[in-house]
């Protein structure tokens, strides 16, 4: 029944968000980030609730901006903690048992609450208790929930929910390519395809971080127009001021340019603009390039 107010007439529904991940803002990985703006921008406009994963032994060091959004977060295990910090270390020789762990990895988490790479062990009980919570909070509003892969049960969880609550409206959202990933070998059995349809013929909207994902899920779904392109943005309040007077101590015809990303070879990255940048820039004048990658170390 939709809300009337005092003049009989019918009042505008509210609207609440209830955005579900596996890495709570309060933790400091790339999941955390996309998820956190997320509920910051959001909170300007609506009331945010975040239902996101943490592990009982990670202190939070880094500042969390989540603008007026509430976080629930869920402590999971620690399975493996040093997959947790964050921190670069030196390459090593994978044990065979670490190995099939990231080859079957995808598969496994279809039937457990794992995280990628095995990192923590989730309550999904937990989880769903307490969005139960947050939709017996606000009857009279409209429910959007937005769950973010991966992990699987994440998605399972927004599958859930649509069941029980029709008018519920689910928002899937791919940060990574659930079928024919190229880090994933695995996931190119059919079974992941005919899991991500399902998925996305289910779900009311789904969100992609890149084309590349758009254009996958859309060639699969039984409905495309549900599947669009939302990448992840940039929040001013993260970049410092900056004045011309703070590079003076640079070369006027130097340019530097960093790139933060990985390469995979036969991946489907496109980096064209990239490389295009720096062609750009060896026709205006003296060059040099250091690349620094596992096995590839030298200069051009």
């Amino acid at each position: 029944m939709k809300p009337t107010n005092t003049n009989g007439k019918t009042a505008p529904i509210r609207k609440v968000l209830v955005l579900v991940s596996g890495f709570s803002p309060r933790f400091n990985h790339i999941p955390s980030v996309r998820i956190g703006k997320l509920a910051k921008f959001l909170s300007r406009h609506f009331k945010v609730y975040v239902v996101g994963g943490l592990p009982k032994d990670v202190s939070v060091k880094h500042k969390i901006d989540v603008g007026n959004a509430k976080l629930i977060d869920i402590s999971g295990l620690s399975l493996n903690k040093s997959n947790l910090s964050g921190s670069t270390q030196k390459s090593h020789k994978r044990s065979l048992l670490q190995k099939l762990k990231i080859f079957f990895g995808p598969l496994i988490m279809f039937f457990f609450p794992l995280s990628s790479g095995g990192a923590i062990y989730y309550r999904k009980k937990e989880y769903i208790s307490a969005i139960e919570q947050v939709i017996s909070k606000y009857k009279s509003h409209e429910v959007i929930l937005l769950t973010s892969y991966n992990p699987w049960f994440i998605v399972q969880i927004g599958r859930y929910f649509k069941s029980k609550y029709d008018d519920i409206f689910w928002i899937n959202d791919y940060r990574d390519l659930p079928f024919d990933n190229v880090v994933e070998p695995i996931t190119k059995l059919k079974l992941f395809r005919a899991v991500a349809k399902w998925y996305t013929d289910k779900s009311d909207l789904t969100t992609c971080v890149t084309k590349e994902i758009e254009a996958s899920l859309k060639s699969i779904t039984s409905y495309p127009s549900k599947v669009m392109y939302y990448p992840n943005g940039y929040d001013l309040d993260d970049l410092p001021s900056v004045t011309v007077n703070d590079y003076d101590d640079i070369a006027a015809d130097k340019l530097v340019i960093t790139y933060t990303g990985r390469f995979y070879q036969n991946g489907t990255r496109e980096l064209t603009p990239f490389v295009a940048a720096l062609a750009y820039s060896m026709t205006q004048g003296s060059f040099d390039l250091f690349f620094n990658m596992p096995d590839l170390k030298g200069n051009m």
